[in-house]
């Protein structure tokens, strides 16, 4: 199978629609919600509502368990969307080496980051190139348990080959978020307030679990074209849902 970008993005969007998609969505939406109510930098807008909680301290430090929480979340989103299931999110994905993974795409994310930024400075395109290239470090972290510099090297020979049609892939994705976010966006200008501000993140909520969906899509697009469905049921848990063992572990 080769890897389309149509694909990708109707991947993206079934997943996102599917039952345990808008179960993420809402678990991702109940976070912005906290951080909105309870921190001072929750709320990103002129309005500056005042958050419930005043103190700096505990303000602090619900923004960093809520932040926490969002990368845990990130890692799950993106086991889920690997398999075939819709319904319900699978137990292994919750509970599969959950601190490997969150350290390794913790610190993962603060290296890629600061190449990204490093190659954005040198006339943007060598920032692109890296986007694009290690996209998928998380997937690798998250789904096949590599610590964050295999995954950087084996994002880096997936995407080789892909690059023009991944960043065709962001820049649609780019898109449909923006799309998303306009009608909850014109309804926080209409409603004002604290109110405006959680209802405009019910776009963000639903924007952020498309990029994860549509990232493990294009993920399981690229490793099929090169492995092989057969190879790759063979090698980990989490490919497809006619793998035996896979079926086994989430039927629990």
């Amino acid at each position: 199978m080769s890897f389309r970008v149509s694909d990708a993005l109707t991947g993206g969007i079934e997943r996102t629609l599917a039952k345990n998609g808008l179960v993420l969505a809402a678990a991702f939406y109940v976070l912005l919600a906290v951080q909105t109510l309870f921190t001072p930098s929750g709320v990103q807008t002129g309005m500056e509502p005042e958050p419930i909680i005043d103190a700096p301290v505990i303000g602090g430090l619900i923004s960093v368990l809520t932040s926490l929480a969002g990368l845990y979340l990130l890692i799950v989103a993106l086991r889920t969307f690997v398999t075939d299931e819709t319904e319900t999110i699978p137990d292994a994905a919750l509970r599969n080496r959950p601190v490997w993974a969150f350290l390794n795409v913790f610190v993962g994310l603060i290296i890629f980051t600061l190449l990204v930024a490093i190659g954005f400075v040198f006339l943007i395109v060598p920032g692109l190139f890296l986007l694009v290239a290690l996209w998928f470090f998380d997937v690798y972290v998250a789904v096949e348990d590599d610590d964050f510099v295999t995954a950087m090297k084996r994002s880096w020979s997936l995407t080789s080959g892909n690059r023009l049609g991944l960043f065709g892939l962001g820049v649609g994705v780019v898109l449909i978020t923006i799309a998303i976010s306009i009608p909850f966006t014109i309804a926080m200008v209409i409603v004002g307030g604290v109110l405006g501000v959680l209802i405009s993140q019910i776009g963000t909520a639903i924007g952020g679990i498309f990029v994860y969906a549509t990232t493990a899509v294009a993920f399981t697009q690229l490793r099929d074209s090169k492995a092989g469905v057969e190879d790759r049921s063979e090698t980990d848990d989490w490919g497809s849902s006619t793998d035996d063992e896979w079926n086994r572990s989430t039927d629990r």
